[in-house]
């Protein structure tokens, strides 16, 4: 009698546990896109990547490289200082995000322009002109 009573319980906790199994695969990799999708996330994980970006820039050898000219070359640095963003492909996507999303602005022309670098992603030799904003003087 205990045997049949010892079945029926592992046989329950089988089940149990293919429920389980079940319905993590029906659940799991829809909470996993839905977290992906969120902009917070999307914006947090492009300020850490820009971080790195600025480090990259602002260390020795990416100090005479600047946007858009030399983004291979910067990529290339970014890659050799943080193996963690992959390969190439990677970073250049990256990249191309940040700079969708105007993250590359410096200001010039006696702090009156402010100059957002842009470049295409098909063809990253191909010229384009900056987004330029002209930027509130001060009426004293």
């Amino acid at each position: 009698m205990t045997d049949w009573i010892t079945g029926i319980g592992t046989l329950a906790i089988g089940m149990g546990t293919l429920g389980l199994a079940y319905a993590a695969l029906k659940t799991i990799p829809d909470k996993i896109a839905a977290r992906y999708k969120d902009r917070d996330l999307i914006n947090l994980y492009q300020k850490v990547v820009y971080r790195m970006y600025r480090e990259v820039e602002a260390s020795e050898q990416g100090m005479s490289f600047s946007l858009p000219n030399d983004l291979e070359q910067l990529t290339r640095l970014l890659i050799q200082r943080f193996p963690q963003i992959g390969n190439k492909e990677d970073a250049y996507r990256l990249m191309d995000d940040l700079m969708f999303d105007d993250y590359f602005q410096c200001v010039a022309g006696n702090a009156t322009v402010l100059k957002t670098a842009k470049w295409n992603p098909k063809d990253r030799t191909q010229k384009v002109k900056p987004k330029v904003d002209i930027l509130p003087g001060d009426d004293r």
